[in-house]
């Protein structure tokens, strides 16, 4: 996983104001949603841990193989900008 310098600032702001101390990445089950949330939870005891563009990340391992290749960025959308996970598939439950 990447973090682009425009997400970083972000975080690093969102950090700061909540006096938190890193992002974590758990598994999201929902149908139709991204497979990833995100949150500014303590890592958990499973938890891998590393630093990704100065950004302390703490993540499920479940979620780790779903975020090779994929980008935290900063989007425009209908609500102003938005963290989003570049690259990566929602879960599907149509079938």
């Amino acid at each position: 996983m990447n973090i682009s310098n425009e997400a970083k600032i972000a975080l690093e702001n969102i950090l700061e104001d909540h006096e938190a101390n890193n992002v974590r990445l758990f598994h999201n089950s929902t149908c139709g949603d991204t497979p990833v949330g995100i949150s500014l939870d303590n890592p958990k005891k499973d938890d891998i841990v590393t630093t990704i563009n100065e950004i302390k990340i703490a993540m499920e391992p479940e979620v780790e193989h779903l975020l090779k290749g994929v980008t935290l960025k900063i989007e425009e959308g209908p609500y102003g900008e938005a963290l989003v996970f570049e690259g990566l598939k929602l879960n599907c439950c149509c079938e």
